[in-house]
């Protein structure tokens, strides 16, 4: 498993930063959580680090916020096929891929899902913002 973080507040050298976050897991298929505020920075940042688009099996939006989902549009364009979880889709955790499961909708004002990634070492939590709080995500994710 290896997880890359593709879009950030801040970036490397020869990459580009903008607000918002976005990490490729690689595991037994390509999965983008998040897709940042930018599409064009988002798919820069992509090539930039050698990752075809195309190549990507579905992508995992944690909330609705715009710096979360302001690059699905633009890199849909690139990749129409890729399986698109949102958490107003599900509310109960959900597989996504061998090894990786959504821990569903948590949350009031703002439903916010987050990833759980099993490794070697024990599962690792992947969020976008926390909204519904840490303590709530890791509960689910047991």
């Amino acid at each position: 498993m290896k997880i890359t973080i593709v879009y950030d507040n801040e970036a490397n050298p020869g990459l580009k930063s903008g607000w918002g976050f976005s990490c490729l897991i690689e595991g037994k298929e390509k999965l983008l959580f998040d897709t940042g505020g930018s599409g064009e920075n988002l798919i820069y940042n992509l090539r930039q680090l050698n990752i075809q688009p195309e190549s990507v099996a579905a992508v995992v939006i944690s909330h609705n916020h715009w710096d979360h989902t302001g690059g699905l549009k633009g890199f849909s364009k690139l990749n129409n096929n890729a399986k698109v979880f949102h958490p107003k889709s599900f509310s109960k955790p959900t597989e996504i891929s061998p090894g990786v499961h959504s821990t569903g909708a948590l949350g009031g004002l703002i439903r916010e899902q987050s990833l759980v990634v099993n490794t070697e070492k024990g599962n690792l939590v992947i969020t976008g913002c926390a909204h519904p709080g840490l303590e709530n995500i890791i509960e689910r994710s047991r």
